[in-house]
């Protein structure tokens, strides 16, 4: 898909992106010749990328492979701290070719022209389960972000808190999460997982493109792995190859 950005500079037009969510520990069938015939500039996974588990080795695997197709940013979700090894795994990334963004900004040049590749780590790094408590860590982390200066795209892996990124003056949010909903009836999304509050039905964000009232997007990966307790249905898993544009000035 392409997605138009106002602020994305001249030098930046056209660039393309793979968006690798929620694997679970899988490396799907078919996820990297895709990849490969798309020529990515850029590759970002957005977390739950290790089952938290089982599967390291395969995660290692695919994250290696990834990185020989295109530089790769990636973001912690829930999934990666569910092992008690995130910290031991989190420190591997580098020998992979992995750039892990934990409340980082790298600010990347074409012709002289900046692109700022912004993360987040998953705030449940602490175990703050109530929705209260993580959105309070989810502050906290916001704050450690440096001001913007550049066009800004954001990798966090938890969609259901788009509402609460404005701070985070990102442009462009990169996401995944909720699954698609896991059960996908009449186009939407039917449960969305426990955001410490309880599971919730029909969740607002699900999967796709949305926008707030201050322009600042969201796309929103429904994922790739399926070893979840409620199973896909009516859900494929999903790669998502975006091509950036810049927006054409408003007369």
């Amino acid at each position: 898909m392409t997605i138009e950005l106002s602020d994305l500079p001249e030098a930046w037009d056209g660039v393309k992106i793979a968006h690798v969510s929620d694997l679970h520990g899988n490396n799907p069938k078919g996820m990297m010749e895709a990849i490969e015939n798309d020529h990515p500039e850029l590759i970002f996974a957005t977390g739950d990328v290790y089952d938290g588990v089982q599967h390291a080795d395969t995660t290692n695997k695919v994250l290696s492979s990834l990185s020989k197709i295109a530089p790769v940013y990636m973001v912690s979700g829930n999934h990666e701290y569910y092992s008690g090894q995130w910290k031991k795994r989190a420190a591997n990334l580098d020998q992979l070719g992995i750039t892990l963004l934990d409340h980082d900004v790298m600010t990347l040049y074409k012709e002289g022209q900046p692109l700022e590749i912004a993360g987040i780590q998953d705030p449940d790094f602490h175990y703050r389960w109530s929705f209260d408590r993580r959105l309070e860590q989810l502050n906290e982390d916001i704050g450690k972000l440096p001001e913007k200066k550049a066009c800004r795209l954001l990798l966090f892996h938890r969609a259901d808190l788009f509402d609460y990124l404005e701070k985070t003056q990102a442009d462009l949010v990169f996401s995944g999460h909720i699954h698609g909903g896991h059960i996908r009836l009449f186009g939407k999304g039917f449960l969305q997982p426990n955001d410490g509050n309880g599971s919730r039905f029909f969740p607002k964000y699900d999967s796709g493109l949305f926008e707030q009232p201050d322009g600042m997007k969201m796309i929103e990966s429904r994922g790739l792995g399926d070893q979840m307790i409620i199973p896909r249905l009516y859900n494929r898993p999903q790669l998502l190859l975006i091509t950036l544009r810049r927006a054409p000035e408003k007369k």
